[in-house]
């Protein structure tokens, strides 16, 4: 598969007032890619078995959910982290 890259907003807001804006490539996991945003932003929050929801449709995604997976992960998406 090639990877392609996705421009998301990671909205932490129900943990921590931080709303980050990142290019991720969309090969990876939930759970891989807040691993690497919490500690690339040496943010507080420890990743266990974490699930997010795609604002604009309102659909949730576990941690093993790859992000190429969901066709509603795509460029501008909100991703908001439901549990961590």
């Amino acid at each position: 598969m090639n990877t392609e890259y996705i421009d998301i907003s990671l909205d932490f807001r129900k943990y921590i007032d931080k709303v980050v804006d990142i290019r991720v490539p969309n090969n990876m996991t939930v759970k891989e890619l807040l691993k690497i945003i919490v500690e690339s932003y040496g943010l507080p929050l420890e990743i266990k078995n974490p699930s997010i929801r795609v604002e604009n449709f309102n659909v949730m995604l576990t941690g093993f959910s790859f992000l190429y997976s969901s066709q509603y992960v795509r460029n501008g998406s909100l991703l908001v982290v439901e549990k961590l």
